[in-house]
């Protein structure tokens, strides 16, 4: 079976086969000249302003920056990371010309990865159709080798996003998870993707994600 379609993650090699022409016999890679313009490179680690001059440092050529911390979420909403609305995704997704049929790389600072699983599970809910996640992320990349280059603030068109899918079938509501708890349906599993000190209860202050 071809899972092509379907995959979450698009691998390091991969990614640079798009980005570089490469000199076998001095090992350089160029930026090509003719790289698709419905590719989408996105660092969204959480982390907000240290995140964004972190990548203002030191990031994969092309990228744009998506402050998942401060701006990909309810500010209204009961909880420091509710889950956006659709105008939110509309405004911060449409403002770094995000179309939803570019073919979107998102991918995280070392220790940051959430804020790349986060925006894969957002814009894919609301409609973005092919998104996928950068398998090991900033820290694989460099790692192999790869160049960086600094960050820059994205100045290019704004994207209009006139509408989107509804994100519903993919969120579950506190009232289905206290259902859950009390019926203990055999056809569900809920899983804690906290860190095992916070599950555990021995974490100090707040640590969660709203999505």
């Amino acid at each position: 079976m071809d899972n092509t379609s379907t995959a979450v993650t698009v691998s390091v090699a991969d990614l640079a086969s798009q980005l570089f022409d490469h000199d076998a016999a001095t090992n350089e890679h160029t930026l090509k000249s003719d790289i698709s313009p419905s590719l989408v490179i996105v660092d969204s680690s959480m982390g907000g302003k240290s995140s964004q001059q972190a990548f203002n440092d030191n990031a994969i050529p092309t990228a744009r920056f998506l402050n998942v911390t401060d701006d990909l979420k309810d500010k209204s909403g009961r909880f420091p990371n509710t889950f956006p609305t659709e105008q939110v995704v509309k405004d911060v997704i449409g403002n770094l010309g995000i179309k939803l049929t570019d073919n979107i790389v998102v991918y995280a600072q070392s220790g940051k990865t959430i804020g790349a699983t986060r925006a894969f599970v957002i814009l894919s809910s609301f409609g973005f159709e092919n998104v996928k996640i950068l398998d090991g992320g900033l820290s694989k990349y460099t790692e192999l080798g790869y160049p960086t280059s600094k960050g820059e603030d994205y100045k290019g068109e704004k994207s209009e996003l006139s509408e989107l899918k509804d994100p519903s079938e993919n969120r579950v509501s506190v009232h289905d998870i206290v259902e859950f708890s009390l019926n203990k349906s055999d056809d569900v599993q809920l899983i804690d993707s906290r860190p095992i000190q916070s599950y555990n209860g021995e974490a100090t202050g707040t640590n969660f994600i709203i999505l």
